[in-house]
């Protein structure tokens, strides 16, 4: 099964090179880690083992959820208020261990992602019929615990986090390793009392005339409510948001229906592991178009060779509109040596990799080229290029 066998590619086994005779490979590791799956969110917080956060990681999830209460001054992690447990705190379940992976991956969640980690934030507990407090700074000044909850949160990610996580600042993004997004019942008059902060919150439709996109990146919908679902999206995309649909069923039908309409996240509610949705969308398949200049086309099917002068030139287009690859890029001497992979994120249609940027390359000191492209839901192809 694929996934499975990414975890040993990323562990540091050999990748042998298609197309090229097993004595004339050159060994070496794989050029970078699996990217992660952008459209995967997993709300599997149900699960209460401790290990949610590291079971959507192993999954290559780029997008969890956590609901949170305020209990005796500690911000705990649960979905029901009565499975509380004192041990499970936002801070050790979650942002102490993304706060260590950022430090371990060079400012990142995953080595080859590119994207912000988003951590959505479910402020549960109580809230008033009128929740607007009469302070966002005194939390004493209050009326509802939900409130309370919010500055609680927001001054533990101001305070210890702020360093990893995306920031607003008076309409200005500033994108991190983590975006944190609070969700459900978040008293916005206190959001957007902090013209500076690290946070951001989601919405509804009806929210695209009072908020901003930069501060209300996200529309989130339950599913059943949705009758128009292409059009729903459309609509959240042209006012810029994100589209995140919840209470959504778990299988294969939704899934394509949700990604044939542009959802942006796939959202999975199941409580023993996240797999289901990660095996999905690996095996979900996206065309992409190798075009060769000067010279005939590159198919990713047959692997028809590059002539020398096209490597000056560019090497391959992306041919549907709004997907995007990880390209690795490596150009192997004839000595068998490589030069250091050069790693390239493209995204929409008709983005190209152009050599030139790179320099001048001789062509008769270099023997082949090899491009691994990875979709953000799996890899595409490793192809070699003779040169």
């Amino acid at each position: 099964m694929m996934r499975r066998i990414w975890a040993g590619l990323a562990a540091g086994a050999v990748v042998a090179t298609v197309g090229v005779p097993a004595h004339e490979q050159a060994v070496r590791p794989l050029a970078f880690s699996p990217p992660p799956l952008l459209h995967a969110h997993s709300h599997n917080d149900y699960a209460d083992t401790g290990h949610e956060l590291t079971q959507a990681l192993d999954e290559r999830f780029n997008s969890v959820e956590a609901d949170v209460w305020l209990k005796d001054g500690n911000v705990l992690v649960g979905h029901d208020e009565n499975d509380l447990n004192p041990s499970r705190t936002l801070q050790n379940l979650y942002l102490d261990k993304l706060a260590e992976r950022v430090r371990d991956n060079d400012g990142r969640v995953y080595p080859s992602g590119d994207e912000p980690f988003d951590l959505v934030i479910e402020l549960k507990g109580e809230v008033g019929t009128n929740d607007v407090p009469t302070s966002c700074t005194d939390e004493a000044q209050m009326p509802y615990e939900n409130g309370r909850l919010y500055q609680r949160v927001h001054d533990m990610l101001d305070n210890q986090y702020a360093g990893m996580l995306s920031a607003y600042d008076n309409g200005v993004v500033t994108e991190g390793a983590v975006k944190v997004v609070f969700s459900g019942h978040t008293p916005r008059e206190c959001v957007t009392a902090h013209p500076v902060r690290h946070e951001f919150f989601d919405g509804g439709s009806g929210d695209y005339g009072t908020y901003s996109a930069e501060e209300n990146p996200i529309t989130t919908a339950e599913w059943s409510s949705v009758t128009d679902l292409p059009g729903f999206v459309r609509d959240a995309h042209e006012h810029g948001r994100q589209v995140r649909l919840y209470d959504t069923p778990q299988d294969d039908d939704t899934w394509y229906s949700e990604l044939e309409a542009g959802v942006d996240f796939l959202n999975t509610d199941l409580v023993d592991h996240p797999t289901a949705l990660a095996d999905f969308l690996d095996g979900t398949d996206q065309y992409f178009g190798w075009v060769a200049t000067p010279g005939a086309a590159v198919s990713a099917e047959s692997g028809t060779g590059l002539t020398p002068a096209s490597l000056s030139g560019t090497l391959f287009d992306t041919e549907v509109d709004g997907i995007c690859a990880h390209v690795a890029v490596t150009f192997f001497r004839l000595d068998g040596t490589a030069e250091p992979t050069s790693r390239h994120y493209l995204c929409g249609a008709y983005t190209s990799l152009d050599w030139s940027a790179e320099g001048t390359r001789p062509n008769d000191d270099y023997a082949r080229v090899e491009v691994d492209v990875f979709r953000d839901n799996g890899p595409v192809v490793s192809r070699d290029f003779p040169t």
